[in-house]
């Protein structure tokens, strides 16, 4: 485990509070010095909205929450896939502690197929209305340990965990051909926010990021290789 500096799951001070308090006292200024009726009117309004703001503010940004997030929409369904589709298995890429092979999955638009195994299907011969622009096919290759507990609000949270990370390495990983996603389990992300952690070429920097996740954030983490992409445009 690595010397955290960072730790997403603590509460983290509001920033806005001190910008508005500092928009209040330059406006409370500016309020004294007016000698003109009607305009310390219009800044009383003006000092009224910035008090307003102020007392709807919370104090904390509570940027992971205990619980699970409903993941359905994040699923591409298997009566959407028109023709030639794989049989797919009952299992999401994200149901097991793993390391396999041979497992493969579609990846578009941050949703995810269901699994199916054996020989990668490339999404130009397997057509589904749920596709975006970019459509991966996937190999589902590790899966971490730690079982989803809680959800992210904010995309910034995996930001400062990959700075942190990255720069905890103690080598340099080599770059191949081949190209890993690293990829969030949907169980642990408010909706909107992207499923994709990072990408990198190198599996073994891939398993140490996800790995490394983990100690920041009890959300399991699944690292694939990419095997084809599509753009439908």
């Amino acid at each position: 485990m690595m010397d955290k500096k960072y730790d997403p799951l603590q509460p983290r001070l509001n920033p806005e509070i001190e910008e508005i308090l500092w928009l209040i006292k330059k406006n409370c200024d500016e309020l004294i010095k007016e000698k003109n009726f009607l305009s310390r009117r219009g800044q009383a309004r003006i000092l009224i909205a910035h008090l307003e703001e102020l007392v709807e503010q919370p104090e904390y940004f509570i940027d992971v929450e205990e619980g699970l997030i409903d993941d359905s929409r994040y699923w591409m369904k298997e009566g959407n896939f028109t023709n030639n589709s794989p049989l797919f298995l009952k299992e999401k890429p994200f149901d097991f502690a793993e390391t396999t092979e041979n497992l493969y999955f579609f990846y578009s638009n941050n949703k995810f197929s269901l699994l199916y195994k054996n020989v990668p299907f490339d999404p130009y011969y397997c057509p589904c209305l749920d596709y975006g622009f970019i459509v991966y096919t996937l190999e589902k290759l590790y899966t971490t340990q730690q079982e989803t507990q809680v959800h992210i609000n904010d995309n910034e949270v995996i930001t400062n965990c990959l700075d942190e990370i990255k720069s905890s390495y103690s080598q340099q990983y080599l770059q191949t051909d081949n190209r890993y996603f690293i990829l969030i389990d949907p169980l642990g992300v408010n909706y909107g926010l992207s499923l994709t952690v990072t990408t990198t070429n190198n599996y073994e920097e891939a398993i140490f990021i996800a790995n490394s996740l983990t100690d920041y954030l009890p959300i399991r983490f699944l690292v694939a290789k990419q095997i084809y992409v599509f753009d439908t445009h």
